[in-house]
């Protein structure tokens, strides 16, 4: 055998352990897997790390008798104007300004309202009877605020409205609070005090809208049976008892001033 001969046989030596190891590494290589018994993927995932965010406490407002206000004063928000949002799957209004370490107690009653006969002939006994009997003070708004007088413009604790039969419910920490109509919120307008017709004490009607409705204190335990009756007077929407009607009269009405 010569030397060329010699140097072929080395080569095709050399392909053959080459593709021989070359399978053994595949063969290494490639993963088995064995078939789940039961059918389902049995590869095991690590666990995602879980992120803790902060919530800052939420009022069930349904719950607790709440009314919160909005920015513009008006039921449904903040009364600092901070913006508050609702969720969707609750229905509670996060409130940064209610403390919930602190116990509240319930508070009830009623509101009546005593509406005399504005027509122009003589009422009949039936008539005056029905005039003279309070009714309930449905769907009216009314504001609470801390203290033994309504500090016009100030700070409001809460909002409430009464429902068909003039009871209203509210929740509220221990404390002393006068509750007042809608109307005692804020100092009359020039729009409203140069209302058409309306003659209005302005000394009066300012001690007015200083008074409570209704005062209470809560201490340890809940309030219910409080009740008041107001008293409305004919053509003026206000139930200020400084304002009196200087307009025209319906005839044969009883005198202005009686009413």
């Amino acid at each position: 055998m010569n030397v060329s001969q010699n140097i072929s046989k080395l080569s095709s030596m050399k392909k053959l352990l080459f593709t021989l190891a070359a399978a053994a590494c595949m063969a290494a290589c490639t993963p088995t897997t064995t078939p789940s018994t039961t059918g389902t993927d049995t590869t095991k995932v690590d666990s995602l790390p879980v992120v803790v965010q902060d919530t800052q406490p939420v009022v069930d407002t349904a719950a607790s008798g709440l009314a919160d206000v909005n920015t513009d004063g008006s039921a449904g928000g903040d009364p600092n104007g901070k913006p508050t949002t609702t969720e969707p799957s609750t229905g509670r209004v996060p409130n940064p300004n209610v403390d919930l370490n602190v116990k509240r107690y319930d508070v009830s009653g009623r509101f009546l309202v005593k509406s005399p006969y504005c027509g122009g002939a003589a009422p009949t006994p039936d008539i005056i009877a029905a005039a003279e009997t309070p009714q309930p003070l449905a769907s009216t708004g009314f504001i609470i605020r801390k203290g033994k007088t309504n500090a016009v413009g100030t700070a409001i604790e809460t909002r409430v409205t009464t429902d068909n039969q003039g009871v209203f419910r509210v929740s509220l920490p221990a404390g002393t609070y006068c509750m007042v109509l809608n109307e005692k919120e804020n100092r009359r307008t020039p729009e409203f005090l140069g209302t058409q017709y309306y003659e209005i004490d302005k000394k009066c009607d300012d001690k007015w809208l200083s008074t409570c409705d209704v005062s209470f204190t809560v201490v340890d335990k809940n309030v219910s049976g409080l009740r008041v009756t107001l008293e409305r007077k004919c053509y003026i929407q206000s139930f200020s008892t400084c304002i009196q009607w200087g307009g025209p009269l319906p005839p044969s009405t009883a005198p202005r001033r009686d009413q």
